[in-house]
């Protein structure tokens, strides 16, 4: 992939946004062309490991996070999880009506197409894990109840400790006011 890629969700339209900077229009993909992307990308990588592509394996897992976790060799593999705004009028938008995935022998392509015009994009293996995971990360927006992905697409890169503070619940005083704090203690207040 040699262009920079955008993800977003558009709570109003209900829809997934997709933009490339060698595109003219953003696409708007539909719940249903979402899942059936979600599903055929899961199982075109894990099908290169297990003849049984609905379970995951050690392999795909391992792949999968080196493909998240290390920089990448690639040349221009480059996504962003982007928000959508209502001051955003000058942007265009088209439906897309039909996704294909294409596998070569080392390569990948993502056609889609809407009224009049087909969009592509290639990726790598390594790239196409990348594409995978940032869609996963915008669907968590959505309240769409899509089928469960594999586990090794949905663990979370962060480490423990922070899962933990992101997970805990917040303390009951975060209102105070500055002017709580005693003027010569470095201490927070006591909410005794």
């Amino acid at each position: 992939m040699d262009s920079s890629s955008t993800f977003g969700y558009n709570s109003v339209e209900d829809r997934i946004w997709l933009s490339n900077s060698s595109w003219q229009n953003r696409l708007w993909l539909t719940r249903k062309h979402c899942k059936e992307l979600l599903r055929a990308i899961t199982q075109t990588l894990q099908g290169a490991y297990t003849d049984a592509p609905e379970l995951p394996t050690e392999d795909i897992e391992r792949e999968h996070d080196n493909a998240i976790n290390r920089p990448s060799n690639s040349t221009g593999a480059v996504l962003h999880v982007g928000r959508d705004t209502i001051k955003q009028t000058s942007v265009s938008y088209a439906l897309c009506t039909r996704i294909t995935l294409i596998q070569y022998s080392n390569r990948f392509e993502l056609a889609l197409s809407a009224s009049k015009t087909d969009y592509r994009m290639m990726f790598s293996r390594e790239e196409l894990h990348r594409f995978l995971r940032a869609l996963y990360l915008i669907l968590k927006q959505t309240d769409w109840q899509l089928p469960q992905p594999p586990r090794w697409l949905t663990r979370s890169y962060l480490p423990a400790a922070l899962q933990k503070i992101l997970q805990a619940p917040l303390p009951e005083n975060l209102d105070c006011d500055i002017d709580d704090y005693e003027a010569d203690s470095n201490e927070p207040p006591n909410s005794d």
